[in-house]
């Protein structure tokens, strides 16, 4: 249950333009916990020092929980559908990692609306919610972020 919460609040990530690059605001304690229980588990961290409800991403631990709840098969249709856009990393995580970071480096400019609700429905997509849509999503967003290799 705690699982479908989660997916529920990430297919509605905000893109941030300083610092550290994904925020979600989930204001049940209990799945707050959960979800950087996950991030902890996945050996990522969060930040939360700013409010207890705002749980604060880099794009690399933002990429690996998005990573975690994206179902199998939606994952490997992701996969090649990046690949056919032109993305070069073979995974999921390193194409959501050059996404966000290039889409939080954008949001100050002005296509930030753009990037951050196309950002938004592509992560629905990917949890599942829309995956009908999950071509014309990528695409989207590709067309207003164009990705940076990961940093390692």
């Amino acid at each position: 249950m705690l699982d479908d919460m989660a997916r529920k609040a990430l297919s509605k990530p905000r893109l941030q333009s300083k610092g550290l690059a994904i925020a979600i605001d989930i204001d049940n304690p209990l799945l707050c916990e959960h979800i950087k229980d996950v991030v902890r588990y996945l050996e990522h961290t969060t930040d939360g020092s700013f409010s207890p409800s705002l749980v604060q991403l880099s794009d690399e631990s933002a990429a690996a929980l998005i990573e975690h709840y994206v179902p199998e098969a939606t994952r490997k249709t992701s996969i090649k559908l990046f690949e056919k856009a032109g993305m070069k990393d073979k995974s999921l995580k390193g194409v959501l990692t050059g996404i966000i970071c290039q889409g939080a480096k954008k949001i100050a400019g002005e296509a930030g609306d753009a990037v951050g609700k196309q950002f938004a429905e592509t992560v629905g997509s990917l949890l599942g919610e829309q995956t009908e849509n999950l071509s014309n999503s990528i695409s989207s967003l590709l067309a207003l972020v164009k990705p940076e290799r990961p940093r390692n």
